[in-house]
């Protein structure tokens, strides 16, 4: 093969890459744009509360259960973390979140006393939401409003919305 033969081949799988790397790039940011909460909503506030009040006790459970061990870091419907939990435990759990309607898990955080109960999460972890149930033992993170319900004024990402059920128990919702 020739000099000018190999330069012309370089150029052109240099401009497939580039055409590849923008068509990608270009498909990621479509796929990033969508709006999933529009898709698959988050149940509402009203509906959300009602099932606390109907299983309070199951709520109390599943709290007393993962806050008394501080190993637990998650557990889903279909993981857990760390991943050696007992099955028994497990299994405990997954009956308690069909219960309660919480099929995502529990998420606590030992440090702080704080323990979200995970309803729905939508979306990706760069793109999504989560709506659940939060008890915090001492000073709750995040804001206080009046409705978790529209996801408009929900907007700034990171952050970290709490609506009062009651004492030390509140719906949150993250974006």
């Amino acid at each position: 093969m020739t000099k000018s033969a190999k330069r012309i081949l370089l150029i052109i799988v240099g401009i497939a890459a580039l055409v590849i790397v923008s068509f990608v790039g270009f498909a990621a940011s479509v796929f990033y744009s969508f709006d999933f909460a529009d898709e698959y909503p988050h149940r509402s506030d009203a509906e959300m509360i009602q099932t606390f009040h109907t299983h309070r006790a199951e709520f109390e459970e599943v709290r007393t259960m993962a806050m008394s061990d501080p190993v637990i870091q998650r557990v889903d419907e279909n993981w857990t973390d760390p991943p050696n939990i007992a099955p028994d435990r497990v299994g405990k759990f997954r009956e308690l979140f069909g219960i309660i309607n919480t099929p995502r898990g529990i998420s606590p955080n030992h440090s702080t006393g704080e323990l979200e109960i995970i309803a729905s999460s939508i979306g990706w972890v760069a793109s999504g939401s989560s709506k659940g149930y939060l008890y915090a033992e001492r000073k709750r993170s995040g804001t206080v409003v009046e409705s978790l319900d529209d996801l408009s004024v929900l907007s700034s990402v990171g952050d970290r919305y709490l609506k009062p059920i009651e004492r030390n128990w509140y719906l949150y919702f993250e974006r």
